[in-house]
Formats: structure tokens, sequence, C-alpha cells
């Protein structure tokens, strides 16, 4: 496992390249730590396998705000910029989802209001994520939070000490127009 600072301006290269390559990274977002992959089935079925997390419970996918169709993006405007997970139907996207991050045809989209995790999403493309921590774990605000027997299991660890939020995303369903958390 490789830690880099967020600050140093390798973080963005090395996560990129850990994307490209199938890895795993774990990273800082506006909310709480994140671990995640691309949208590669393999990875998506390590992802989960390190969390311990059946693959009957649904992850989000983090993407640009270019990424977001025009179509949902009413949606993300209810809420403060960062703060909600949309949940809605797939093929509203223009991105083939891997089956195994979809719950009834559904998928789970946040738009992060974060600078960097912004420009590794222009760079690299969507992000299969979920909190850095195991099943059954409380969700870490900080890097100190993580458990290291996930941290052992990453290709790589993007490290910083600022978290805006401190706590999950909002999960809104548009098909529901229900607030799920």
């Amino acid at each position: 496992m490789k830690i880099v600072e967020q600050e140093n301006i390798s973080s963005l290269k090395d996560a990129a390249e850990v994307l490209k390559s199938g890895g795993i990274f774990v990273f800082p977002t506006d909310t709480v730590y994140g671990i995640g992959c691309g949208l590669n089935q393999k990875a998506i079925e390590r992802l989960y396998e390190i969390k311990n997390r059946p693959f009957s419970q649904p992850t989000a996918v983090l993407m640009s705000k270019k990424d977001i169709p025009e179509l949902l993006k009413p949606e993300y405007e209810k809420y403060p910029e960062g703060q909600v997970t949309i949940i809605a139907d797939a093929n509203k996207y223009d991105i083939a989802f891997p089956e195994i991050v979809l719950k009834d045809e559904k998928i789970g989209v946040r738009v992060p209001d974060d600078k960097w995790l912004q420009s590794l999403l222009e760079i690299s493309g969507p992000i299969v994520a979920t909190s850095a921590n195991l099943a059954g774990e409380s969700t870490p605000a900080r890097y100190s939070d993580i458990n290291p027997k996930l941290l052992e299991q990453v290709d790589l660890v993007v490290k910083s000490d600022i978290i805006s939020l401190h706590s999950p995303s909002t999960i809104y369903d548009v098909k529901e127009n229900k607030i799920l958390r």
C-alpha cells in the first residue's frame, strides 16, 4: 500500500493510475473518508470483499458535474452541493454501469463538492465509492478513524486532515420521492 498526501502534486496522478489499473484506493471526500475503484467488475468485487460487504447491498457512484444528465440536474440543485446521493433509473445516464452497482435497475450517484475529487473524476471518469470502513463499523470522518485492516488491503491511500462535513450524504430516491437516509 502506498500513502500520498492529498496536497502532494502527484496525488491525482497516483489515484488516476490506480483507477486505470483496476486498483482500490482510500480517499478523503467532502463528507467522510471513502474507498473506491473504477467501473471495473473485478475491482468492484474486490472492493466489496475488502469491506466484507454483502453483494446485495448497493453502493454509490461518484461522478463529475459534467456527467450528470440534464434531466436529473434539478434534483441535485435541491440540496447543498455534494451532500446528496440521488437514486434514479440507470438508463437515464449515458454510462453502462456494471450490474453489481445496480439495484432494481437503479443507481445511486453523488457529485462531490471537493475540488481534488472533481479533478480526479474529470481525469478518470466515475468512481464506485462507499465509506472507508468494514461492514458494521462506524463511518470514518478522519484518516485516524479508518480500520488498519482495511488500509492494508488497498493499493493507495490519499491522506488529508480536511473533511468538511463529517457525516454521510443524504440519500434521495427520485422515483419514490423519498429520503432514505
